[in-house]
């Protein structure tokens, strides 16, 4: 696959997943925890009975990553001539530069999965809440940004619920999510996005 492509769907977030799960018991008291992937992504596990089962995950792009979609070349480029995620990818780095921020100190955090059967539990905002904090504490980051994209899987395979009736009900879910999480709201040219910055002042 061309090099290009493979960089703009790592970017998107596009990734499969291995969906096998072993039965919840009533009296579920999970012991929890994280783990990291090279700072690409953060996954989330809990451990009962010494069985140890990996319920979801959020992905982690770096700024610098996304400086692609700030370089006057690509954005001359059709916008019409991509999804309506890469669109919103740029209007987002845009509005990260419009605030002055820097994005070597800048996430991107997408593609917060939580298997169907842990829903419900707050393992989302857990997991939400963990990576920022490691984020600001131990990688020297200072904004945390997000694009609320509601998806699902289907066959093992990411399929979005944009174009869907279901589209803005599951968004506005994620919005309220991430809001638990202390995210503000914003927006730029009709893409909706959240962010975190360490300085509540800023």
């Amino acid at each position: 696959m061309n090099k290009s492509i493979i960089f703009l769907l790592s970017i998107l977030g596009i990734t499969l997943f291995n969906t096998k799960n072993t039965a919840m018991q009533a009296n579920f008291k999970p012991n929890i925890e994280f783990e990291y992937k090279e700072l690409t992504r953060r996954s989330i596990y809990v451990t009962q009975d010494g069985q140890k089962e990996f319920i979801g995950s959020i992905s982690i792009t770096k700024g610098q990553s996304l400086s692609i979609f700030a370089s006057p070349a690509f954005s001359a480029i059709d916008k019409k001539l991509f999804p309506p995620s890469m669109i919103s990818l740029i209007t987002v780095v845009s509005a990260i530069n419009a605030r002055k921020k820097d994005l070597e100190k800048t996430i991107l955090l997408g593609d917060l999965y939580i298997f169907p059967k842990y829903r419900g539990k707050e393992f989302a905002q857990i997991l939400v809440k963990n990576t920022c904090q490691e984020l600001f504490e131990k990688e020297g980051i200072n904004f945390i940004v997000l694009i609320p994209d509601p998806f699902e899987y289907e066959n093992n395979m990411q399929k979005s619920f944009h174009g869907t009736p279901d589209y803005d009900i599951k968004k506005e879910q994620l919005i309220r999510l991430y809001k638990k999480c202390s995210f503000n709201v914003d927006e730029a040219d009709g893409t909706i996005f959240m962010y975190l910055a360490e300085n509540k002042n800023s």
